[in-house]
């Protein structure tokens, strides 16, 4: 009996310990890298046919103009977007 009881305080502490380790690391990684932080964000996304399309992505101060196709991935022109801004603006 007395083996029984030591197996479940075991098992219980196991438990707590694993639970907290969890929300440790959760909260770490939620301070490492915070949500509101994005290295790149897609614009615009025009599909051309199935599996092919122009996919639009700001990196920096940078929108960056790729073509998508099956097996291929390709820079087609890298634009400033202060520059975008300013034509958008002016519509």
């Amino acid at each position: 009996m007395e083996l029984f009881q030591l197996g479940l305080v075991f098992i219980f502490y196991a438990v707590v310990i694993g639970f907290m380790g969890y929300f440790v690391l959760k909260f770490v990684n939620r301070v490492q890298y915070p949500n509101s932080f994005k290295i790149s964000q897609v614009i615009d996304r025009i599909y051309l046919a199935p599996n092919k399309g122009i996919i639009f992505v700001k990196v920096s101060n940078k929108v960056l103009m790729i073509g998508v196709a099956d097996n291929n991935i390709i820079l087609l022109k890298e634009f400033n977007y202060d520059e975008l801004s300013k034509v958008e603006k002016e519509k």
